[in-house]
C-alpha cells in the first residue's frame, strides 16, 4: 500500500507543481505586462486627445474669431475719431456692410448711441431699447479688450448668438455708444465637420456655464451639455476630467478671452474599447501559451506514466502491469532501492558479529586520510582466544566474539565506529577524538570484559590493544604504528590499552617486528 508521505510528495504532485509554477509565472508575468501596457497606450490616447483638442482651440478661436476682435478693434479706432453725424452716415454704414461680407462667421454689425439711436447691418428690423441688450457695453474703457456676451437669444429671430462689442468713445474721451458683431455659431460650427477626431467623440465649445456655443449640429447649440461642477474642474489651460455619472473623459482646452472651454467628450467604452483592441494580439499570445503550456503538461504527465510503468516492467523482470499511476511507480522503485539497501547492508556487515566489516573500515579510514581532520585508531585483539576455541569449542568462540562486540558498541556509542578487523581483532576509529580520549573508552570496554562471569567454569575473557592518534602518515603507518602498541600490551601481560604516551620510546618496538604477528 502506498502511504500517505508517498502520496503527498510522489513524482505526480511534483510534477503538477512544476507546471503549476510554470503557468502561475506566465499568468503574472503577463498580468504585469498588460497593465503596464494598457497603461502606456492609455496615456497615448490621452496624448492625442489633448493635441485634438488643443488644435480644435486654434482652429476655432485664434483662426476664426480673434480676426473679428481685430476687425472690430479697427472699426472703433475709425469711428473714434469721426463726429457722431458721421458715425450714423449711410457711408459708415456702407462700411459695415463691406466688412460683413468680408468675414467668416459673422451674422450682424449693431450700432447703438447713448441717447438710443440704433441701427444694424444688414438693417433687419428696429429695437426700442437697444440700451438694454447684452451686446451693450459701456463699462469697459479699454481701447483693445473686446467684451463677450453670454450666449442669448437674438432679439429678432430667437435664435442662440453671442456677441463680441466695444465702446465707443469721442474725441473727448466722452462714452457715445456701443458696437458689436453678432457671431454666427451655426456657420463657425461647421468647421468641425471637418475635423478628423483620433477617435469616435463629441467636440465642442462651452461657456463657463457648460452650455454649447459651437458645435458641428447646430441643434446642440445653447444646450447643456457639461454640468457647471465638472465647469470648475477645469481649472487649468489644459487638462482631462472625468464625468462621475457616465465614466465619459472631458478632454478641455482653456481659453483666456472670451472665458470659454475647447471640449472633447469620450465614452468611457469608446476608450476601453480602442485599448482592448491594441492589447487583443497581446492577449491572443497568452492564450496560445498558456494553451501550450497546458498541452505540455497533459503530454509530459501521459510520457512518464508510461516512461515509469516500462522501466517498473523492467525492474520486475516481465512481472506485473505497469501501475496505473507515478505514486505506484515511486512505491515499486522504492521497495526496490530498500531491498537493495538492506543488500548493500548485510555486504556491508560482519555475519557473526553485526559490526561492519574490513572493507568498509579500509574505506572509512581512507575517507579520513583524504579529509584531512584529526582522529585516533584503536585496534585489540582477544587474549588467548585459540585456547578459548580448543577448550570450549568454535560455538562458545563465537558467542565471546559477539559479547565482546556488542559490548564495544555499547561503550563506543556515538563517538566512533566499531569494525571486524579480521579473526578475534576489531578496530575502532574516533573522529576528531586524540588517543587519550580514546584511551578512557577503551579501558571502560576492556575493564567491563575483564570482569564478565561466564557460565562456563574458569573461563575468563579478557582483550589487549593499542590506540595512536594519526600524524599525517599513510593507513600503512598508521594501522604499522598501532600493530605495534597491541603488540607491545600482548607481551606486556596482556589485558591492557596502551598509548604511544604509555610506552617509553627506547621501549617501542618496530614496525618490522609489529607485523609479524602478535601472541594470543
Amino acid at each position: 500500500m502506498i502511504s500517505k508521505e508517498n502520496n503527498k510528495y510522489g513524482v505526480e504532485k511534483n510534477l503538477d507543481y512544476a507546471f503549476i509554477i510554470i503557468l502561475s509565472f506566465n499568468i503574472i508575468a503577463f498580468t504585469c505586462y498588460i497593465f503596464f501596457d494598457i497603461f502606456n497606450k492609455r496615456n497615448a490616447i490621452y496624448d492625442r486627445a489633448s493635441d485634438y483638442v488643443y488644435n480644435v482651440s486654434g482652429l476655432n478661436v485664434q483662426q476664426l474669431i480673434k480676426p473679428l476682435e481685430n476687425t472690430l478693434n479697427e472699426l472703433v479706432r475709425v469711428l473714434e475719431v469721426q463726429d457722431h453725424g458721421a458715425i450714423e452716415s449711410q457711408a459708415t454704414r456702407n462700411t459695415f456692410s463691406h466688412l460683413l461680407h468680408a468675414s467668416y462667421g459673422l451674422r450682424t454689425i449693431n450700432f447703438a448711441s447713448r441717447d438710443g439711436t440704433f441701427y444694424a447691418v444688414p438693417d433687419i428690423g428696429h429695437i426700442e431699447e437697444p440700451q438694454s441688450r447684452p451686446w451693450y457695453n459701456k463699462k469697459n474703457s479699454s481701447s483693445t479688450f473686446v467684451y463677450y456676451t453670454p450666449i442669448y437669444k437674438d432679439y429678432f429671430d430667437d435664435s442662440h448668438t453671442v456677441s463680441i462689442s466695444r465702446p465707443i468713445f469721442d474725441n473727448v474721451g466722452a462714452f457715445y455708444g456701443s458696437i458689436s458683431a453678432d457671431l454666427n455659431l451655426v456657420e463657425l460650427g461647421y468647421s468641425m465637420r471637418a475635423l478628423n477626431q483620433p477617435m469616435t467623440g463629441e467636440t465642442m465649445v462651452i461657456d463657463r456655464n457648460g452650455l454649447v456655443l459651437i458645435h458641428s449640429e447646430p441643434n446642440q447649440i445653447g444646450r447643456q451639455k457639461i454640468p457647471p461642477e465638472l465647469v470648475l474642474q477645469m481649472n487649468n489651460s489644459t487638462g482631462v476630467v472625468e464625468d462621475p455619472e457616465t465614466g465619459d473623459r472631458l478632454f478641455y482646452f482653456s481659453y483666456t478671452n472670451p472665458d470659454w472651454f475647447a471640449v472633447y467628450r469620450i465614452g468611457h467604452k469608446t476608450i476601453f474599447d480602442s485599448i482592448l483592441l491594441q492589447v487583443a494580439p497581446s492577449l491572443l499570445i497568452f492564450l496560445i501559451l498558456t494553451f501550450v503550456i497546458c498541452l505540455m503538461w497533459y503530454l509530459t504527465k501521459n510520457t512518464i506514466h508510461k516512461m515509469m510503468g516500462d522501466i517498473v516492467t523492467m525492474i520486475r523482470f516481465g512481472g506485473d502491469a505497469s501501475p496505473a499511476n507515478i505514486n505506484s511507480i515511486r512505491h515499486e522503485i522504492s521497495r526496490n532501492a530498500r531491498v537493495l539497501q538492506a543488500e548493500k547492508a548485510r555486504a556491508d556487515k560482519d555475519p557473526l558479529t553485526g559490526l561492519f566489516n574490513r572493507g568498509c573500515f579500509d574505506n572509512a579510514l581512507d575517507q579520513h586520510l583524504k579529509s584531512g581532520t584529526s582522529f585516533s585508531l584503536a585496534l585489540i585483539d582477544i587474549d588467548n582466544f585459540k585456547s578459548i576455541n580448543d577448550t570450549w569449542g568454535h560455538v562458545i568462540g563465537d558467542v565471546v566474539l559477539r559479547h565482546v562486540a556488542k559490548q564495544g558498541q555499547h561503550f563506543v556509542d556515538e563517538r566512533g565506529t566499531v569494525y571486524r578487523y579480521g579473526g578475534e581483532e576489531i578496530a575502532v576509529l574516533f573522529p576528531e577524538l586524540d588517543a587519550r580520549q580514546a584511551w578512557e573508552i577503551m579501558e571502560a570496554w576492556r575493564a567491563d570484559i575483564s570482569v564478565k562471569k561466564w557460565r562456563e567454569a574458569g573461563m575468563k575473557i579478557t582483550f589487549s590493544g593499542g590506540i595512536n592518534d594519526w600524524h599525517g602518515e599513510d593507513a600503512e603507518g598508521l594501522i604499522s604504528s598501532v600493530d605495534a602498541l597491541l603488540y607491545k600490551a600482548k607481551h606486556g601481560g596482556k589485558n591492557q590499552m596502551l598509548t604511544a604516551d604509555s610506552v617509553p620510546r627506547m621501549h617501542a618496538v618496530t614496525t618490522s617486528t609489529a607485523t609479524t604477528g602478535h601472541p594470543s
